[in-house]
């Protein structure tokens, strides 16, 4: 039953994603000089799937805590150049669409992918990446996934050059890191 329900939520994203929008945000990745990524606590795995994606084409990039504090000290640190990117899975935590609003103030281009295009931080966004509202949490978790999933190939297919040979270079390190050799 629950592998019937998530090959539907993933199906439902297949179907209804915005493939327009989804080129929208990878040209403004692709124009940042920097990502910072605004995660729910839900959302935080997805937003450290993209942080890890984006490192390995080399975009500058980083997840903010979501705590009030860090929110603040990021939107005074970002500037007109930057992408505040949300990763908001259930629309609980109003800090964030409050911290788009401010980013969008201060001129500063926001995109988020949510959980469901009724969220507050997604009315506050220039672009959005909408999954289907799930009423469960954990299909939620799981449809935000593919969204990011999606969006990564996007990445890996338009910024190809960006992305060759890093496999095998993170390889290398890996195999020398493990190994201890200098």
């Amino acid at each position: 039953m629950t592998v019937k329900r998530m090959s539907a939520a993933v199906e439902q994203v297949g179907k209804l994603l915005d493939v327009d929008a989804v080129g929208r945000l990878v040209k403004k990745i692709g124009a940042a000089r920097r990502v910072v990524i605004v995660p729910d606590g839900l959302g935080q795995v997805a937003a450290y799937n993209l942080l890890n994606l984006l490192e390995q084409g080399g975009f500058l990039v980083s997840v903010v805590q979501p705590g009030v504090v860090d929110l603040a000290r990021t939107m005074l640190a970002a500037n007109r150049q930057d992408l505040v990117v949300t990763v908001d899975v259930a629309g609980a935590t109003p800090y964030i669409a409050r911290a788009m609003y401010e980013a969008t103030r201060l001129g500063i281009d926001t995109a988020a992918i949510v959980g469901a295009a009724s969220h507050e931080s997604a009315r506050e966004a220039d672009v959005v990446l909408a999954a289907q509202n799930q009423t469960d949490l954990g299909m939620a978790v799981i449809s935000v996934d593919m969204v990011v999933y999606t969006l990564a190939e996007a990445l890996r297919w338009k910024y190809a050059d960006r992305f060759e040979g890093k496999e095998e270079a993170i390889e290398a390190v890996f195999e020398r890191i493990i190994s201890g050799i200098r």
